[in-house]
């Protein structure tokens, strides 16, 4: 029997309160500590039935190294596995970002599935936070990639949760976390963010990611029944560009509310998911 640490209660009472019950998943899985993290922490959560998906973009010479990692995990936990190798070099992290969302909403609405589960924390907050200032990149970004329906959400369970906390938890629980060189490749701007900027911001200021963990806080929407009642794609768009202001958040959902607008970017704004995205798709159903 699984131990429950702090963060299995938090994110229990997370879903508690958004009251989702015996959903099933799809998970996006890296391999890294905050993705292993949450397949630890939904797994233990049963009876939530869980679909291991992961991303090969082939940035490494260990990639393919890496998924059989994660395969040989999702067979020893009994999930379900998908595994999506690019046909073609992604050779940006935007795209990739693209790609990966295109085909989890593809495969969603071709399953049973209820929703989509990503492991990003507060510090995947912060990071995309200063890409999006220093890129100054429209904020609308890709939400216009989907549509989902009212009965299929993302959800981000960990997003309170710093990379330290995670880090602690892989640690107590004897995760086999690894790691992926191309998270040390400085030609990615979220890499050369990650280990060149923030530890000379914080080198400087060290209470630098409190500061902006309080600013982004509102985009944090642990009140579950404010979530509900924002339409999917808004909930997409919050949890694929999170360089949004309170103000700007509050005024989107001010917006949308409105039905007439809701139907309108709905009809607008469905996309083919996959129509421009090759990949060689691996469907394996461990029984």
């Amino acid at each position: 029997m699984s131990t429950y640490t702090q963060l299995h209660f938090q994110i229990q009472r997370w879903f508690q309160l958004s009251s989702i019950k015996n959903h099933t998943w799809l998970l996006a899985i890296s391999g890294g500590q905050d993705s292993l993290c949450l397949l630890k922490i939904m797994h233990d959560l049963k009876p939530h039935a869980l679909c291991i998906v992961h991303f090969d973009h082939r940035w490494s010479s260990t990639s393919a190294f890496v998924a059989l990692r994660v395969y040989y995990l999702a067979r020893y936990l009994a999930c379900s596995w998908r595994y999506y190798r690019t046909a073609y070099d992604v050779v940006t992290e935007h795209k990739a970002r693209q790609y990966r969302y295109a085909n989890l909403i593809q495969l969603l609405k071709t399953t049973q599935f209820h929703g989509i589960c990503t492991a990003h924390s507060a510090s995947d907050d912060i990071e995309t936070y200063l890409d999006q200032w220093l890129s100054q990149r429209n904020t609308e970004g890709i939400w216009r990639l989907c549509h989902l329906s009212a009965s299929q959400i993302l959800l981000r369970p960990l997003i309170g949760l710093t990379r330290a906390q995670t880090s602690w938890f892989t640690f107590i629980t004897y995760l086999p976390t690894w790691s992926d060189i191309s998270n040390y490749q400085t030609k990615f701007k979220r890499n050369q963010i990650r280990h060149q900027l923030l530890p000379y911001i914080k080198n400087v200021n060290k209470r630098f990611s409190v500061s902006v963990t309080s600013v982004l806080s509102p985009l944090v929407i642990c009140d579950s029944q404010v979530w509900k009642c924002l339409p999917i794609w808004l909930q997409y768009q919050i949890a694929t560009h999170w360089g949004l202001t309170s103000k700007q958040t509050k005024q989107l959902i001010l917006r949308y509310n409105n039905k007439y607008e809701l139907a309108r970017y709905s009809s607008t704004n469905r996309f083919s998911a996959c129509d421009s995205c090759r990949s060689y798709h691996f469907n394996l159903v461990i029984k």
